[in-house]
């Protein structure tokens, strides 16, 4: 997957994954990932993972929509 990265978590990304979790209610894994794309601009997310579906601006695929 030549477009596939990996970024870092940050310690100033755990301020907006304690907003996620109060604000959408995804696990803490999941507002945690969901802080890091804040932080980089990257607001697609290949997953089965529904609640990602509240947050704005957060577009979730999924396999079937390839």
């Amino acid at each position: 997957m030549p477009d596939l990265g990996v970024v870092d978590v940050l310690a100033s990304d755990l301020a907006t994954m304690e907003h996620s979790m109060t604000t959408f209610h995804p696990r803490p894994r999941d507002a945690l990932q969901l802080a890091a794309m804040i932080r980089i601009g990257c607001l697609d997310i290949l997953s089965t993972d529904a609640h990602f579906d509240r947050v704005p601006d957060v577009r979730r695929f999924t396999l079937s929509d390839s």
